[in-house]
């Protein structure tokens, strides 16, 4: 049996696993990504980590059929040329080539937020669905749209960018140089953010006390002590689950999808921010009257960004 190798790179974390015919995850492990070293320590460590996936499995290279990479920014997929990452702090960084250098292995990069609605789309039970887009909420915002059951990335690779579409003009800073992004209000980042600035202004809030405690505070804590009832975390995801639903509304009405699947860290917490994203959307679409997508959250988690990749190949030749 051939198998393929999977890699879902992040901002903090890389993601490696083998993937079979049947878009299982025979086995995965995860690296910190580390990105201030530099585009070709972390392009090595994406090769020694494929290498690893191997001999952990008992496998040659020749056992694969190619190696994936699902990558934050615009990917060119026919190069593996990556142009732009505001994640990585990468330009005109050739990542495919190194690592099919590197490896003597086929290789194919996409954006990884394509690749995860990729991977989403192939697991779907419901065979009748061929428009879909997922949002990824985690570090960034990733976004990916299937559409007539291909990916789409658009005439020069860039298209799926919605985490740098305008939210608020003028607002807050983002990594990809422009102001009032998506991703600037609605990823883990901008959470952070929020919560670190509420907390030095609030120094008697239970926020602060997290911090405190902790050195510092990230996502899952803020969430976590939101269900707990703390009413300054509660404050704090409300408005981060307004910010997601604005974004989903926003998808809803120009692409007007079958599906919209939601993936990322933010999955972990669906049960507390799902039905609130659900009722913000239904509230505030153009068009109340038709049926609404369905808006669920990732069956595969995590996982999707990995098979996505793994199955790159197959959906850009």
């Amino acid at each position: 049996m051939k198998y393929f190798a999977g890699i879902d790179l992040g901002g903090t974390t890389i993601k490696g696993g083998i993937v079979d015919r049947e878009n299982r995850i025979i086995y995965s492990k995860s690296i910190d990504t580390v990105v201030e070293r530099g585009f070709e320590a972390v392009a090595e460590d994406i090769a020694k980590l494929v290498e690893e996936l191997l001999i952990i499995n008992n496998l040659e290279m020749d056992d694969i059929e190619y190696v994936g990479v699902g990558s934050p920014g615009a990917v060119d997929t026919k190069s593996g040329k990556i142009y732009f990452s505001g994640n990585l702090g990468w330009e005109n960084v050739e990542l495919g080539g190194y690592l099919k250098s590197r490896l003597k292995k086929e290789v194919y990069v996409g954006n990884d937020g394509a690749c995860a609605a990729l991977g989403e789309f192939l697991c779907l039970e419901d065979k009748n669905v061929d428009s879909m887009a997922m949002i990824t909420i985690g570090t960034g915002v990733g976004f990916g749209f299937i559409f007539n059951g291909h990916m789409y990335d658009g005439a020069t690779y860039g298209g799926g960018e919605f985490g740098h579409t305008t939210l608020v003009f003028g607002g807050e800073q983002c990594t990809c140089g422009q102001k009032g992004c998506i991703e600037a209000y609605a990823s883990f980042t901008a959470l952070i953010r929020d919560a670190t600035r509420f907390a030095s202004d609030n120094p008697k809030s239970c926020i602060a006390q997290i911090v405190s405690q902790n050195g510092k505070i990230n996502g899952k804590d803020i969430f976590e002590a939101a269900k707990k009832g703390c009413p300054d975390a509660q404050m704090l995801t409300e408005r981060f689950i307004e910010y997601i639903g604005a974004g989903i509304v926003n998808i809803i009405n120009m692409l007007d999808p079958q599906v919209i699947v939601i993936g990322g860290g933010i999955s972990r917490s669906s049960d507390y921010f799902l039905p609130k994203v659900i009722k913000y959307a239904s509230e505030n679409v153009f068009c109340r009257q038709a049926k609404l997508s369905e808006i669920r959250v990732a069956a595969r988690g995590n996982e999707a960004g990995i098979i996505g990749a793994a199955r790159l190949g197959d959906y850009i030749k």
